[in-house]
């Protein structure tokens, strides 16, 4: 029995061996790997090869070979929620009062799509020039844009509304929720932190003017970092009195107020689901028609 390496994932493949499986076990991952002497908790299967090698006795035998990989731990969504429920944080940021703020206000929305914190493009390979730089300026002078033009009037809330791909990767080594590599403006942890300080300073902004809620949706580019960020930044404000959010991981959301029904989503919806908002919040959408 002898195995080598292949290729660059540090996969192995087993030399044939011969093993009595029943059918079942044929495709049983598990069983495979167990048949061929490898710890399940240590190693995936990443392909395998199965054929019948002769009958002996009424027992039918198997010419077997597989091609496995270490396993590699993983950022899940349960990891997440575990290591934020479970984390003490010290520090929080103060109280500010909503100046704009009346209980019979106007509510406003505000989308934030597609903000790619941490894309790295130049002039010469897209004509466009994009850092963390660039993607702070750019945020702030929107909400500065939006303070100005809501001077004189009162709001009873504001929807600020991350609708998915905050960041612009999802992994420590760059690549998107589905492993698509990305040119980066930083190492993870760089990235990672100017996200925090981005989002966090323009929430501080908009709450001078009224309570602010934020319904996150998620991206396809940052599934588990974005919904990372939104948890760390939400333990940041978790004292303010003034801002809430909406953390579930959840593709689509909703905005109901009084007979306004918005429906929140990234985009990458299946077609076949194009009807979802009045599936989803059915009672809410039948609220809203005059």
């Amino acid at each position: 029995m002898h195995y080598y390496g292949q290729g660059t994932e540090k996969n192995y493949e087993l030399a044939k061996q011969r093993f009595e499986l029943s059918e079942n076990d044929l495709k049983n991952p598990e069983a495979l790997l167990k048949a061929h002497g490898f710890d399940v908790n240590e190693f995936d299967i990443v392909s395998y090869r199965n054929s019948i090698y002769k009958s002996i006795n009424g027992k039918t035998s198997y010419s077997s070979r597989i091609t496995v990989k270490p396993k590699q731990d993983k950022i899940t969504f349960e990891f997440l929620d575990a290591l934020f429920d479970t984390k003490e944080f010290k520090n929080t940021v103060p109280n500010i009062e909503s100046k704009q703020y009346d209980k019979d206000g106007e509510f406003l929305e505000i989308d934030i799509p597609d903000l790619h914190i941490g894309l790295k493009s130049t002039k010469d390979e897209t004509l466009v020039d994009y850092d963390l730089k660039i993607a702070r300026n750019r945020f702030l002078e929107c909400i500065a844009d939006i303070v100005e033009r809501c001077k004189g009037r009162k709001f009873s809330k504001i929807y600020f509304c991350p609708l998915g791909d905050i960041m612009h990767f999802d992994t420590i080594d760059g690549k998107t929720s589905k492993g698509t590599q990305q040119d980066v403006a930083g190492r993870f942890p760089e990235v990672f932190n100017a996200a925090i300080d981005i989002i966090t300073d323009g929430i501080n902004i908009l709450r001078e003017i009224a309570p602010v809620y934020i319904p996150y949706v998620a991206g396809n580019h940052d599934r588990l970092t974005g919904y990372a960020l939104i948890r760390a930044i939400s333990n940041g404000f978790r004292d303010a009195d003034n801002v809430k959010f909406d953390i579930r991981s959840s593709p689509r959301k909703a905005i109901h107020e009084g007979k306004v029904l918005i429906g929140l989503e990234h985009g990458d919806v299946p077609k076949s689901n194009r009807n979802w908002l009045q599936a989803e919040y059915r009672k809410e959408f039948g609220e809203s028609e005059f």
